[in-house]
């Protein structure tokens, strides 16, 4: 995640359930982010996991602090005890071309200081 500027990890760094990760991204829509990554074979959600039925910005995240302009960009990806390394490697490689691609059509990147 060090490749990609403008991404917050939500939660604790410590304290947190350690097969789910919640990413905001400056810039882009989560939907869209969750879409490429199916397209690559890859699922992820976007929102938090009480709230991702719905179009309102996730009170969850709202609680946690993150920006509300994080709010629209985030993404949590999940794991299971079946999930191996190549798969999260596999992730990692394809994430940051994904985001750097949305961010390159985006009208929200980059950020106004």
């Amino acid at each position: 995640l060090e490749r990609i500027p403008q991404v917050l990890l939500n939660g604790d760094r410590e304290k947190r359930v350690p097969n789910t990760t919640s990413l905001s991204f400056m810039g882009i829509e989560a939907e869209s982010i969750v879409l490429m990554l199916s397209e690559e074979g890859i699922a992820a959600s976007s929102g938090a996991a009480c709230s991702s039925d719905t179009p309102e910005p996730s009170h969850v995240l709202q609680a946690m602090g993150v920006p509300p302009s994080a709010i629209q960009g985030t993404v949590r990806f999940s794991l299971s005890r079946y999930s191996t390394g190549e798969e999260v490697d596999y992730v990692l490689e394809r994430l940051p071309r994904i985001v750097e691609h949305l961010r390159s059509l985006s009208p929200l990147w980059p950020p106004e200081d």
